[in-house]
């Protein structure tokens, strides 16, 4: 009993661990779902601005060049944003992906601490009977040696009066040997 005891303390603490984990996921998973959003929000934000302006402006831009090094320039510049704008969706779509990715695994682990605390359950219930049961035992054995202490008591008196009435018949044994004694040496 006090191994399945140990047992289950062992497995509450780890229980208690696994929560204290799932809770900071949970908190992690939230701040990435805020940043999901608000990257969302300013993606939303350069889409509107490039629909609202078009993107005319930036092909004007090249177009507006005085020289080779200013069209140069203006062409890196228009380069530099449309490599933001990929690099900014390609970030937004690997925080998505790692939401739904910690999502399931922290729905996983709580299955399985589901399935953990059923199974702590199970043994706790299996703990208190097998207690339940010691407990009937430890009763049915005191009651055994109770009617044994009795049957011995009862016994040590029967062999005390046995003894007794032994002892007296032999008293009574040697008095009537001796009064055939006396009877023969009268005779």
């Amino acid at each position: 009993m006090d191994a399945k005891e140990e047992e289950i303390s062992g497995k509450q603490s780890q229980i208690e661990a696994k929560k204290q984990e799932i809770a900071d996921a949970e908190v992690s998973l939230s701040a990435m779902e805020e940043k999901a959003a608000q990257q969302y929000a300013d993606m939303k934000k350069r889409i509107q601005f490039m629909y609202e302006n078009g993107q005319n402006s930036l092909i004007t831009a090249l177009f507006s060049a005085r020289s080779i090094s200013d069209f140069l320039s203006k062409a890196e510049y228009v380069e530099s944003i449309t490599t933001y704008d990929r690099e900014k969706l390609t970030e937004y779509n690997q925080i998505h992906a790692e939401i739904a990715a910690q999502k399931q695994t922290l729905e996983q682990e709580e299955a399985a601490l589901e399935e953990e605390e059923a199974a702590l359950t199970t043994a706790k219930a299996e703990l208190d009977q097998l207690e339940s049961e010691t407990q009937e035992k430890k009763g049915q054995v005191s009651a055994a040696i109770t009617s044994t202490q009795n049957d011995i008591a009862k016994t040590a008196t029967e062999l005390a009066d046995a003894q007794a009435m032994a002892d007296e018949l032999e008293a009574q044994i040697e008095k009537e040997k001796a009064y055939e004694l006396e009877l023969e040496q009268q005779k």
